[in-house]
């Protein structure tokens, strides 16, 4: 592989990351947003979205 197809290659999967990081974040996105509603529906308090925390242990 000379230098030009290795930059290439980084490029792609630069690309393809690119898309699926949007569509994971628009899933998420949507998800939040559904679950508001149906909060809303049930008379429940809107759900907190929890922050992630890493375990040291």
């Amino acid at each position: 592989m000379n230098s030009d197809e290795i930059k290439n290659l980084v490029l792609d999967q630069g690309k393809a990351f690119t898309e699926f990081k949007k569509a994971n974040d628009e899933r998420l996105k949507n998800l939040e947003k559904n679950l508001s509603v149906f909060a809303k529906k049930t008379g429940q308090r809107e759900i907190p979205v929890p922050k992630r925390t890493l375990n040291n242990h």
